[in-house]
């Protein structure tokens, strides 16, 4: 779904809504989300692990520069999933770094419906010891470092946003103005 999508077909495959809200402490290079993944957390025919790409398309940019409201919206075949990692990539040239952050956040999808999940808070800090894992893997080490991606980590949390969110979803894709989007509480896997 697109912001010039209109008209959404559910005879096969639902629609789920979330948002990902990306933030940094201090004033690091912010994290660029590219892609996020999705795992069937039951058998589903056909379906298994799903990497699905970010775009900018209704994407609140904030007006600090220091965090990212991304609207993720996917269409999948009804069952039970979980939002499992966001990936994203910091550059500034000529380095260029990867992080990756756990979300765990699970959802029930009904037949044709549009569902709200609710929004991912993932805020990227500095790691207060050894024992908390890294925002990315160690390589490239110079890169890495450089970047801040292995002296810091992520904080995550999930929340019920939908009034501000389901406003930022019919704003910025208006196929959904008329749409019954069906609220679920978030929940962890």
């Amino acid at each position: 779904m697109t912001s010039r999508t209109k008209q959404l077909d559910l005879s096969q495959k639902s629609v789920v809504l979330a948002t990902l809200q990306l933030t940094r402490e201090g004033d690091r290079k912010m994290p660029w989300p590219t892609r996020f993944q999705v795992v069937p957390l039951a058998p589903i025919a056909g379906q298994g692990s799903e990497t699905f790409a970010v775009d900018s398309d209704g994407m609140d940019y904030g007006e600090d520069g220091r965090h990212y409201l991304v609207p993720l919206r996917l269409s999948l075949p009804p069952g039970k999933y979980a939002f499992t990692q966001v990936t994203g990539e910091i550059s500034a040239f000529p380095l260029k770094g990867i992080v990756t952050a756990p979300l765990g956040l699970s959802f029930e999808l009904p037949a044709r419906s549009v569902v709200y999940v609710g929004r991912m808070n993932v805020h990227m800090r500095t790691r207060k010891d050894d024992g908390e894992p890294p925002a990315g893997a160690p390589f490239p080490i110079v890169n890495q470092s450089v970047l801040g991606i292995t002296s810091s980590t992520f904080d995550v949390s999930v929340a019920d946003e939908s009034t501000r969110d389901l406003t930022l979803f019919r704003e910025s894709f208006p196929v959904l103005e008329a749409m019954d989007i069906k609220v679920q509480p978030p929940r962890k896997p």
